[in-house]
């Protein structure tokens, strides 16, 4: 339906508005991860944020395995006709698998790769590796549906979340290690949850 001979489709603007929508999200998500890292840099010492980094970048790299296409073959389930619940739910089935795969994969490279406070961060970081690899099945049925508000509300609050929790280091910066990287790792951890709150709802998952 058009308004005009040279109008765009109804359904041709709602996907431009939802774009414009999810590219705004995704300009504000980076700049708020963007001040999280510099404010990391800043107050945490060199070994302790270079332990952190090497952390998330293996993290970071078996985030591929955990995931694996189980989002494009949740949204082409679905694109098919699948009944949401049952797709959400053999998501959530593979991804647990896959999951336990790269924390296994992630055993032996934290054993081979990495030392001393390294190690640590690798452990405070995995509950927040399990729930932001977890959350694709969620996110594959508001992708389907096209709710890039939604997606860009989960990423929003996130990093929000993440931000307020690195505030306190600037009174802690010369703790200890541990306890530094503890407190990051449940920084990471609730932004995770955050992001879940928001996109668990309005999904059916549950006796699929």
């Amino acid at each position: 339906m058009t308004t005009g001979p040279g109008a765009m489709p109804r359904s041709g603007r709602t996907i431009a508005r939802r774009s414009g929508i999810g590219v705004a999200g995704k300009l504000a998500t980076l700049g708020l991860q963007t001040l999280h890292f510099a404010l990391l840099a800043r107050w945490l010492d060199a070994s302790t944020f270079g332990a952190l980094m090497a952390a998330l970048a293996l993290l970071l790299i078996l985030g591929g395995l955990a995931e694996l296409g189980l989002t494009s073959g949740a949204v082409l389930a679905l694109a098919e006709g699948r009944e949401e619940r049952t797709v959400v739910a053999a998501t959530l089935r593979g991804s647990f698998a896959l999951v336990g795969l790269a924390l296994a994969v992630a055993a032996v490279a934290t054993a081979v790769l990495l030392r001393g406070d390294a190690r640590l961060a690798v452990v405070v970081l995995v509950p927040w590796f399990v729930l932001s690899n977890v959350d694709v099945a969620f996110l594959a049925v508001h992708q389907h549906h096209l709710r890039s508000g939604r997606i860009a509300a989960a990423d929003l609050a996130s990093r929000t979340v993440l931000l307020v929790a690195v505030l306190p280091l600037r009174e802690v910066g010369d703790g200890s290690a541990a306890r530094l990287l503890a407190w990051v790792g449940l920084g990471f951890l609730a932004s995770e949850l955050a992001s879940l709150a928001i996109v668990v709802r309005g999904v059916p998952w549950r006796g699929g």
